[in-house]
């Protein structure tokens, strides 16, 4: 089955940003998706500490053979999974990932990290420990497929 016809927006928010001592407001959604189903997904990265928020997704776009996003499943597959494919290509054709598809698996709660790499070494890695670089931004989704 193929979603079409409508969107849905996630939001993972940290109001201070990641990695500091008071990251302040914490938002986090949940990945509430249908079982057995893909979805074409857009990443987006803002800094709303900035009036109005900077759409850093601009930066990473045009810098896109320095940066990888990368997506981690728990469980890696059957039920509460979410793999991926046909991500979007840097300009040397490498793994960049902005835009990708979700399929999930069957009915099930699991969840989702959502890394954003820098300067990475390996762009055909499937998780930051082999992919190289730092991480810009980790988000970590609760997943319900249902």
């Amino acid at each position: 089955a193929t979603a079409s016809g409508f969107s849905k927006s996630f939001i993972y928010k940290v109001e201070n940003g990641s990695g500091c001592t008071d990251v302040g407001t914490v938002i986090i959604d949940t990945l509430a998706l249908a079982p057995n189903t893909t979805y074409d997904v857009v990443v987006e990265v803002l800094n709303e500490k900035e009036t109005p928020a900077e759409d850093i997704t601009e930066e990473v776009l045009e810098e896109n053979e320095d940066h990888l996003f990368l997506f981690n499943s728990t469980p890696a597959s059957g039920s509460g999974s979410i793999s991926t494919s046909e991500g979007s290509k840097d300009d040397k054709g490498a793994p960049f990932n902005q835009t990708i598809k979700f399929t999930t698996g069957g009915a099930g709660n699991g969840s989702l990290a959502v890394y954003l790499m820098h300067l990475p070494t390996n762009k055909n890695a499937a998780d930051p420990a082999n992919s190289g670089g730092s991480t810009d931004v980790e988000a970590a989704f609760p997943v319900k497929i249902q």
